[in-house]
């Protein structure tokens, strides 16, 4: 049965049990630290985010499933960065590393992201702001709830326009991400229309 991705996986381990904000400001701490502190970052947050898998019971397989668009992302990434033009092309060390920073803070991020939509539900997540007694948190934490919420979206409307694109017979590889990539930009900017009325109509601004 394959797993889709970003979707919630039913478990009685402790960081399924675990508070919700607990998890997710696990997560943000994990993406900085490998963002901003290569290459020792970067191993304690991969560290920290496939021990959390491993006591979650989820297979490291169906972590990286999904990545194949961020990691051509990452290597582009490393690639242009690594090389001057001026005076003439050149390798850039400083270059390459900040890339290197960059691509393997990306993939820590969406491996973390992936532990904590399976373990933790948007209902739960909602309903631990919920209880937070501060008037004006209530819009702050709608608004972290919309932005958190179209990540699985995302990927939710990226395997639908893979799908359709294979059922059409189309290409894998560096043909499909550029096929799929406005596709999927356009259908989310509908979503993101689509929430806006919505949140209009019930009288937010």
């Amino acid at each position: 049965m394959a797993v889709i991705l970003f979707s919630y996986q039913h478990g009685d381990s402790p960081l399924h049990r675990l508070s919700p904000i607990v998890k997710f400001l696990g997560l943000v701490g994990s993406s900085v630290i490998s963002f901003i502190a290569f290459p020792w970052g970067f191993v304690f947050s991969a560290t920290i985010v496939l021990g959390a898998a491993f006591i979650a019971r989820i297979r490291i397989t169906e972590l990286f499933q999904g990545c194949t668009g961020l990691v051509f992302l990452s290597v582009l990434t490393i690639l242009s960065r690594s090389f001057i033009r001026e005076p003439s092309l050149s390798w850039d060390m400083s270059g390459f590393l900040n890339g290197l920073t960059f691509g393997t803070g990306l993939l820590v991020s969406f491996v973390g992201a992936r532990v904590f939509f399976a373990i933790t539900t948007m209902a739960q997540l909602k309903d631990t702001l919920n209880r937070i007694p501060l008037l004006w948190f209530q819009r702050i934490s709608l608004c972290l709830m919309l932005m958190i919420g179209f990540l699985p979206r995302f990927f939710e409307k990226w395997e639908m326009a893979e799908l359709a694109y294979k059922a059409r017979g189309g290409r894998s590889g560096v043909c499909k991400l550029f096929t799929i990539t406005p596709l999927v930009i356009e259908l989310m900017i509908e979503t993101a229309v689509e929430t806006a009325i919505a949140l209009e109509m019930r009288g937010w601004e």
